[in-house]
């Protein structure tokens, strides 16, 4: 299961650069390649989002992956910290399933997170963390990734000025008009990869 974190606090920069979009992507990225990719895992997702909570039970297929576009697409900062979001659902995550975290809260409140990931590890919740960060925030991060490092949790710091490649792509063709030397015009059908 995806989990975003939406918390208003700790969201910075704005835009496509911005940890908000940037997590949102991220999260819609990785939900397209699992449904998508050779394993083809159930996919699920739960986000703090605006006053709601969102929350897709894992299904597989592409029904599913649609679901969560859907839920992402209105996504909407809140005032829930990832610690609290963790705290009241580990009873929905249940055991022997995987947690991917998707969160910019690399600071001061990361401990509070990490305890939380910690005793989902001990009730068998396994959990890993995709760190989103904007340039000016990667010297932040440090302690929080050796914490985890140290915890043996897996994690990868993103940047927010790195673009990520489309995870959904599809071929198609288009008709293009071209003219000739002597005035004339003919179509020519165009195939190109869309992402």
């Amino acid at each position: 299961k995806g989990l975003l974190d939406l918390d208003e606090a700790v969201q910075q920069g704005a835009g496509a650069e911005g940890t908000l979009e940037y997590g949102v992507m991220l999260a819609a990225s990785m939900a397209a390649e699992m449904v998508s990719g050779a394993d083809r895992r159930a996919v699920g997702l739960l986000a703090a989002s605006g006053a709601a909570v969102v929350t897709l039970a894992p299904q597989p297929g592409q029904a599913q992956l649609w679901a969560i576009m859907a839920a992402l697409a209105p996504a909407q900062p809140s005032q829930t910290p990832l610690h609290d979001l963790l705290q009241r659902s580990l009873s929905l995550l249940g055991r022997r399933h995987t947690l991917m975290i998707i969160t910019p809260a690399t600071g001061e409140s990361a401990p509070l997170w990490i305890a939380e990931l910690v005793r989902a590890g001990g009730q068998g919740l396994f959990s890993s963390v995709l760190a989103v960060m904007t340039p000016e925030q990667e010297a932040e991060t440090v302690e929080c990734m050796e914490l985890l490092a140290r915890l043996d949790i897996p994690h990868q710091r993103l940047r927010t000025d790195v673009r990520l490649r489309a995870a959904l792509t599809y071929r198609r063709t288009r008709k293009v008009i071209r003219s000739t030397p002597t005035g004339g015009a003919f179509t020519v059908e165009v195939e190109e990869e869309v992402g």
